[in-house]
């Protein structure tokens, strides 16, 4: 809180100062708290600070207007449940250079999960040691003028990598290492309030063990695109809808193989254990965003529902256990189960509202409230896969007393529902 009185003080100070008269400073600090999930004794939250400036150099000819916006923000998290044990910090300085007909985008970070992660306690357990890393961002927007009508074409792209100094993940002593990751997204907008969205990314993931020995590897990519259409009320033009739909494609592999040279622990009983897995999904979507802006006062309501339909899989396995005192030399090799997870739903969604007011011309608050909601409908098939493969995590125990009956279930529940997912965030702009 000192370190926001301060910004304030300082973001005051500035705002009051003519800089040129054809240059202006805006400047805002925000500050959010929010749950990624909520249970009594067993948080996982999240904390961002995040300082803006941006200045405005003005002129009579609208193509030498421009703005040079800078933005740090910085994030805390930490999870103290039984499940997930794990704290992170989070760094990030972006730039947005702005002109009539173009926008250039740039950005780097870094981040770090300083102590150990704890992934679900019981069987299977991962823990890892000491993973950070970077990424960068580079993108910008052009507008243009085709047919008497304005088009934009917008587009960013995303590179990060992660590494992993160690990790025990109970059937090796190794780690998932390597994280490299690309990614990008365009948006196309055309006249009439038709806009085109397109995304995709790769990421690739070395399972090595702790000397840094590989022993296989796991890819991934996404793809997807989506059509929308803006809907503005005549009777409420502080209203508007835009109804999208689409379609996504997800893939992944990975293969890997254990072997009583890579592991050498004396109790790993396989002389070689290994696997081998594809997987490709397909989903059809439709969704919507909902928009009321009123005054001071923003609502918005993006929804997402995924269906997929079509799942093709494959997966198998071989083993030869060591001979010795211990073990027998026996052998097997077949095919991994893997579900058909087509005909299942997918249900996701983002909620926000805020509301802006002015205490003086250098000091006015945003406050916003933002909610993430997802669900998931399974075939049966699915269901039970997942079911049985969870089935050996310990479960979190509530709190034990008499007075710990069905009604303090329910209360727990309600506050689960709607805490989880829910961050408050305060603004401030000069």
């Amino acid at each position: 809180m000192a370190v926001l009185a301060l910004l304030f003080c300082a973001g005051t100070a500035f705002s009051e100062i003519t800089l040129a008269p054809n240059l202006s400073l805006c400047s805002s600090i925000e500050s959010q708290f929010g749950f990624l999930l909520y249970e009594t004794n067993n948080l996982s939250w999240f904390q961002t600070e995040k300082l803006n400036a941006e200045l405005f150099v003005d002129s009579d000819n609208p193509l030498k207007k421009h703005s040079i916006s800078i933005e740090a923000r910085y994030l805390y998290g930490k999870s103290e449940r039984t499940d997930f044990n794990a704290n992170f910090h989070f760094g990030s300085i972006n730039t947005i250079f702005s002109k009539e007909l173009y926008q250039i985008r740039t950005g780097i970070g870094a981040f770090s999960f300083p102590n150990s992660i704890k992934i679900l306690s019981g069987k299977p357990r991962f823990i890892l040691k000491d993973s950070n890393g970077i990424f960068g961002v580079i993108g910008g927007k052009v507008k243009m003028y085709l047919f008497e009508k304005e088009w934009s074409v917008s587009a960013d792209f995303l590179f990060g990598n992660a590494n992993v100094a160690s990790g025990d993940m109970y059937y090796f002593y190794g780690k998932p290492n390597n994280f490299v990751l690309f990614g990008g997204k365009s948006i196309i907008t055309a006249p009439y309030e038709i806009s085109l969205f397109l995304m995709g990314g790769a990421l690739s993931i070395d399972l090595d063990t702790n000397e840094n020995t590989k022993l296989g590897n796991i890819d991934a990519s996404i793809f997807a695109l989506f059509l929308a259409k803006e809907i503005q009320f005549q009777l409420a033009d502080f209203f508007s809808i835009m109804p999208f739909v689409g379609y996504a494609h997800l893939y992944a592999n990975g293969s890997a193989k254990l072997t009583s040279a890579n592991q050498t622990y004396s109790l790993f009983p396989f002389k070689y254990i290994g696997g081998c897995f594809d997987e490709e999904m397909h989903f059809l979507s439709a969704g919507t965003s909902f928009i009321i802006r009123k005054g001071g006062f923003n609502f918005s309501l993006n929804f997402l529902y995924l269906f997929c339909v079509k799942n093709n899989n494959s997966g198998s396995y071989s083993y030869q256990y060591k001979k010795n005192l211990f073990f027998d030399g026996s052998s097997d090799a077949g095919e991994l189960f893997l579900p058909d997870a087509a005909g299942s739903h997918i249900f996701a969604g983002i909620l926000e509202a805020s509301y802006k007011f002015s205490v003086h011309k250098h000091f006015m608050p945003t406050i916003k409230i933002t909610k993430i909601i997802a669900a998931a409908i399974l075939n049966p098939e699915t269901f039970d896969f997942i079911n049985g493969a969870f089935s050996s995590y310990s479960n979190v125990s509530g709190p034990s007393s008499e007075n710990y009956n069905a009604s303090s279930q329910t209360g727990e529940l309600i506050k689960r529902a709607l805490l989880s997912g829910t961050c408050v965030s305060v603004k401030i702009d000069f």
